[in-house]
């Protein structure tokens, strides 16, 4: 089998059943389950939570487990608001958001489990004729602890995300069913 790549025996391009140690090798990876649910109390504010699980502690290679590794688990949430009026430099309708998560990996690390930990602000814009959306944010946290596993990881994140020409539709309560179509 392999990857059924065109190799020229020179290095170059040669696919993986070319080599000696390449075989094939099944993984099953974890069933996972993700839940969120939001809710908006106006039309400008919006909260949500979301919840991980991932059965980790199932891990195969080849059918045997693999040692090391536990089930994990998460959750977070969020707000976000969006302004009526205009915020200092930014205009009318930009929606300010903000949340926190948590989560264990599914690795050890001195022994002891690897928790994530992590605060997000970022803010949304309708840019151009009012077709597409900028999305920005920021997220600070860290991963493990120098006190339970040895070994502490700061992170940063910036997301920056456009969205062009969508098109939305709304259609108005009062409006026949007829032309609704």
């Amino acid at each position: 089998e392999g990857n059924g790549g065109e190799g020229d025996g020179e290095g170059g391009g040669g696919g993986a059943s070319d080599d000696p140690d390449f075989r094939d090798v099944s993984v099953d990876l974890p069933e996972t389950f993700h839940g969120g649910a939001s809710y908006r109390f106006d039309t400008r504010l919006t909260v949500g939570v979301e919840v991980e699980l991932a059965r980790w502690g199932d891990f195969e290679v080849d059918g045997r487990s693999v040692a090391g590794y536990d089930d994990a688990s998460g959750g977070g949430g969020g707000v976000e608001y969006s302004f009526p009026k205009r915020l200092g430099p930014l205009p009318e309708g930009t929606v300010l958001r903000a949340g926190a998560r948590t989560r264990t990996l599914p690795q050890r690390f001195g022994g002891e489990r690897v928790r994530e930990s992590a605060l997000t602000v970022g803010f949304g814009q309708i840019v151009g004729i009012g077709a597409s959306n900028l999305d920005v944010s920021f997220e600070a946290g860290k991963r493990g602890s120098l006190g339970d596993n040895g070994i502490e990881e700061p992170f940063v994140r910036l997301g920056i995300g456009l969205s062009a020409f969508e098109q939305w539709v709304a259609i108005a309560p009062d409006q026949p069913e007829a032309e609704r179509e």
